[in-house]
């Protein structure tokens, strides 16, 4: 993936949003995206959501400079900020997803009917997350997003929630209580906690560097950067 610097005329669905002339609206998002998983830190716990918002569209307009494209107002970094950030603490990596923080008796109410409704295996075939029939969940085991609507679809016993996505690629979270084995296209996933997992889902074959399961220890490469964040 690289980061592209355009100066094209062309006018752009997405830029209805404010003056995006001279600018390709794609290559935008598409710098925004990696400047956002690249990463920064995110200790939410201590901000706002709104600073925290300011924050990481901080962090998107300093990688937006990096790579020479200055001319993108606040009002599309906003929109980027919107399409990527599903949360303050729910960071801007794919691997950041907190573990669930509601943890009472009825806390996966909303995710047992869904299952009951709709079985464990809604779609068959290839498991392109992004393409996949889904249909709305809401109630999912986390204070802050618990009343927000999502999509989710089950396959091969595994319940997939997409948080973000663009074209062919997405990442989300998954709720795999059988720890049943993952297909080769997902190519990144971490348990977090109470069978879930983050996940992602890239057009880059998994080299298994980024995937355990629920009960196995990290890489070694993983547990040094799992180190290395938690240090002051």
């Amino acid at each position: 993936m690289h980061l592209v610097k355009t100066t094209t005329n062309t006018s752009r669905r997405g830029e209805a949003c404010g003056p995006a002339d001279k600018i390709n609206w794609e290559s935008i998002l598409l710098v925004a995206i990696v400047g956002l998983c690249l990463g920064a830190d995110t200790n939410s716990t201590k901000k706002s959501e709104a600073e925290e918002k300011r924050r990481l569209i901080e962090v998107v307009s300093n990688d937006l400079v990096r790579a020479g494209i200055t001319n993108v107002s606040k009002d599309q970094l906003e929109l980027f900020y919107n399409f990527i950030v599903v949360h303050p603490s729910f960071g801007i990596g794919w691997d950041e997803v907190p573990a669930p923080t509601l943890k009472d008796t009825n806390a996966m109410d909303a995710v047992n009917a869904f299952i009951a409704a709709n079985g464990w295996n809604m779609h068959t075939g290839l498991p392109l997350v992004a393409v996949m029939q889904r249909k709305s969940i809401n109630g999912l085991p986390w204070e802050e997003i618990k009343d927000h609507p999502f999509e989710g679809v089950t396959c091969e016993g595994i319940l997939y929630i997409p948080l973000r996505g663009f074209g062919t690629e997405s990442d989300g979270i998954v709720y795999n209580p059988g720890t049943n084995k993952f297909p080769g296209m997902i190519n990144g996933f971490k348990p977090i906690g109470g069978h879930w997992y983050v996940w992602k889902q890239t057009m880059v074959p998994s080299q298994g560097k980024e995937d355990y399961y629920e009960g196995e220890a990290p890489k070694p490469s993983q547990a040094a950067a799992s180190s290395k964040g938690q240090q002051p």
